[in-house]
């Protein structure tokens, strides 16, 4: 799976809601680490970083996404909270991809994109350091 099509499947996993910056890096974490089998090799390369697991290339594919009209960065300016979601034709693309995965990972998916957006940042990092104790070694944030 490439990065784009793994993106793709994680912003339509929210099925319509958005993903703040943390909520974006966690939930590819979470999934690229929960079901290694999918990939035949790991489409990103996280490393500890302020608050966990880190990738900076999962920002600059989804301001290319952006630029293609497949993904809404809110708000469009840099220094302030940002979040992500689907344009109308990026769930187009996006249910494409998440329609052709198989469905264990489908629903596992869905289901890991609805928890980290359901939980507090202290309950996602914490939880990512529990489980991930390696990811917590350049942490800002104590949990």
């Amino acid at each position: 799976m490439t990065k784009r099509k793994m993106l793709l499947a994680c912003l339509a996993a929210a099925k319509g809601g958005t993903y703040e910056p943390v909520q974006i890096q966690k939930l590819v974490f979470l999934f690229q680490e929960k079901a290694p089998d999918l990939f035949k090799k790991k489409p990103f390369t996280f490393f500890p970083y302020n608050y966990g697991p880190f990738d900076q290339t999962i920002y600059a594919e989804l301001d290319q996404m952006s630029g293609e009209g497949l993904v809404r960065i809110w708000p469009e300016t840099y220094g302030t909270p940002r979040s992500y979601d689907l344009t109308e034709d990026g769930k187009k693309a996006a249910e494409e991809v998440l329609g052709k995965m198989e469905e264990r990972f489908r629903d596992f998916l869905i289901h890991l994109s609805a928890w980290v957006r359901s939980v507090s940042f202290a309950a996602l990092v914490g939880a990512i350091y529990k489980e991930f104790p390696e990811m917590k070694v350049n942490s800002v944030f104590r949990d």
